[in-house]
């Protein structure tokens, strides 16, 4: 399909490759408790052999369809990914991210304090002795 806003020339040993992708775009929410890749750890230079070293790279390019050739590489990339990215466990988060552990220490202390001291049997024992 030619493409009608080109940045350079078209020319016959350059096409141009269009794709149509369908999202709905929504605002970005984690969800408390999911996956995701955590790119900062993975190990790079496994990923490198394990594409590089691809068998079958040479029956993609003899591909006419590139639906076909592109569905084969993101099986050859995802699966790489797979193996070599470390996945991350997103918990739910009881306090904001800036929060020191010994604020939300204190924070928890405090609330379990205040949880302990308005059971009405202890505040019937604290006004027995404090009068």
């Amino acid at each position: 399909m030619p493409s009608d806003d080109s940045i350079v020339p078209i020319d016959l040993y350059h096409p141009v490759l269009t794709t149509n992708y369908m999202i709905n775009i929504s605002p970005v929410h984690i969800c408390p408790n999911s996956w995701f890749y955590d790119f900062k750890k993975a190990n790079y230079d496994q990923l490198n052999l394990i594409i590089a070293g691809y068998n079958n790279w040479s029956n993609m390019y003899k591909l006419s369809d590139i639906n076909d050739a592109v569905n084969i590489f993101n099986i050859v990339v995802l699966d790489a990914i797979d193996q070599t990215v470390p996945k991350k466990l997103i918990r739910s988060r009881m306090f904001p991210k800036w929060f020191s552990k010994e604020l939300c220490v204190l924070i928890k202390r405090k609330n379990s304090s205040i949880n302990y001291l308005s059971h009405p049997v202890i505040m019937l024992t604290m006004k027995l002795f404090l009068h």
